[in-house]
């Protein structure tokens, strides 16, 4: 069956024997003016996470207690488009169409990189590992033109080239190859997914390995979700020559033969979709499914719309088959964590989706220790077992995990601890038919809503 026919089948979530489920966050930090939290991203070997409200402000807040470490209103960017983790510290993309590199020392960004093309940048991406100081930021379509700009920050003044003919649309997301750093993905409002070879350089047509057509606006992206492609000749981070701008030309026919194997994507669309696919050529492994079908009962969860995603091993959880972990909300600031299986082709069975996890809403909540409006965006710290939310309610709610991994018997059965702290309550296994009218993601505050992704 096709994956439209799937999705009017309304399947069941799979709950296991055991599921993450704290009673409360473990610390909660509120906003002055009740701005909306919409990027969050823990720092590189710290206790910090930095979180951008859209009021324009940054603020690095200590996990440990709670507390902000610092706020800067970042005049130059003006508002926070996108946010990632870099070796040092954190880049930021802004409206005002700049760039900021931040390394957390201070009250305010150590560097800015200005868009040469004077428009918004919507999307950023960083080098983490392997191949020297590389930045990569997606502009705001205008006069028909889309850029992609690589910048090299040894040589801050200026991009040392631009992609401008794989996207018709916005870029909104990027993500660097955690297999090959200098492999990069892109995804814009024109719904291709594209990934380059940044050894090229600025030829366009050599450097990109591959697109596809996802048939959506794209929202996020990244690396992962399957093994398959990956073949022999993957490189390992760390072990590719740092790019420089006199050997990024090379033979392009040599190493379009030698770039196979590069590894998987996946894709989350406007539409609330999500996909999979062979970053070689594009090949789908998994059909774009509407991530707010699947729903359970016991507990009851029903998803309204896809916070983020990562691949599977990003949880750091072992036993868990390849695939996509989406972290989905609600309208009143409930989220869950869920596992989708990669199915072993697109004509396969539909995928195993299983809820692994569930944070509680305020209303759930006595001491109020938790959401109670839509949560805008996530980060998984797996070294300190934490999760960040922050949300539309002005709030960053930090969620404290043991340090116990989900294991599986010989049977496939979930065994260990839950992956929540001591005090997380156990889900039934058990589901029922039934479901709720989750209505519209834009009515019921009587504020202004920001609609996921809009």
């Amino acid at each position: 069956m096709d994956a439209a026919g799937r999705a009017h089948t309304r399947p069941f979530l799979r709950v296991p024997e055991v599921i993450s489920r704290p009673r409360q966050a473990a610390r909660k930090l509120g906003f002055p003016g009740t701005p909306y939290v919409t990027h969050c991203r823990s720092a590189p070997s710290s206790s910090n996470v930095i979180a951008a409200s859209d009021d324009g402000i940054l603020h690095i807040v200590d996990k440990t207690n709670g507390t902000e470490v610092w706020t800067h209103k970042w005049e130059q960017g003006r508002k926070v488009t996108d946010l990632c983790t870099a070796t040092q510290g954190w880049v930021t993309s802004g409206e005002a169409g700049v760039v900021g590199l931040w390394d957390g020392r201070k009250a305010g960004p150590s560097n800015h990189l200005s868009c040469p093309h004077n428009r918004p940048y919507l999307s950023v991406a960083a080098q983490t590992a392997g191949a020297g100081p590389i930045v990569a930021a997606g502009c705001e379509m205008s006069a028909g033109d889309a850029y992609i700009d690589i910048w090299d920050l040894r040589s801050p003044e200026a991009p040392i080239f631009s992609y401008v003919e794989s996207h018709s649309d916005d870029v909104t997301a990027l993500s660097f190859s955690p297999y090959n750093p200098t492999n990069l993905l892109s995804g814009a409002q024109d719904g291709l997914i594209a990934a380059y070879d940044l050894l090229i350089g600025a030829d366009e047509d050599d450097a990109v390995i591959a697109v596809g057509n996802t048939g959506a606006s794209l929202a996020k992206i990244g690396w992962g979700g399957a093994k398959a492609g990956l073949g022999k000749n993957f490189v390992k981070a760390g072990e590719e020559d740092k790019i420089d701008q006199s050997d990024m030309q090379i033979d392009g026919e040599k190493q379009a033969n030698e770039r196979k194997g590069i590894g998987c994507a996946w894709a989350v669309s406007d539409m609330q979709t999500v996909s999979i696919w062979d970053a070689d050529k594009f090949d789908m492994i998994l059909s774009p499914e509407d991530a707010r079908q699947p729903y359970s009962v016991s507990p009851p969860w029903e998803s309204d719309f896809v916070i983020d995603a990562c691949d599977t091993s990003a949880m750091g959880i072992s036993g868990l088959e390849d695939g996509v972990i989406l972290f989905t909300g609600d309208p009143e600031g409930g989220a869950a964590i869920i596992h989708i299986a990669s199915p072993s082709s697109p004509t396969a069975i539909p995928p195993v989706w299983s809820l692994l996890g569930l944070l509680p809403k305020s209303s759930e909540v006595c001491s109020g220790m938790a959401h109670s409006d839509i949560v805008r965006c996530v980060d998984f710290d797996v070294s300190t077992r934490t999760i960040t939310t922050g949300g539309e309610d002005g709030r960053i709610c930090i969620w404290s995990l043991d340090g116990s991994e989900i294991a599986r018997d010989e049977a496939g059965r979930l065994t260990a601890a839950p992956i929540a702290a001591p005090d997380a309550i156990v889900g039934s296994g058990s589901v029922t038919e039934g479901g709720r009218d989750r209505g519209s993601l834009l009515a019921g505050s009587g504020k202004k809503r920001y609609k996921p992704y809009g």
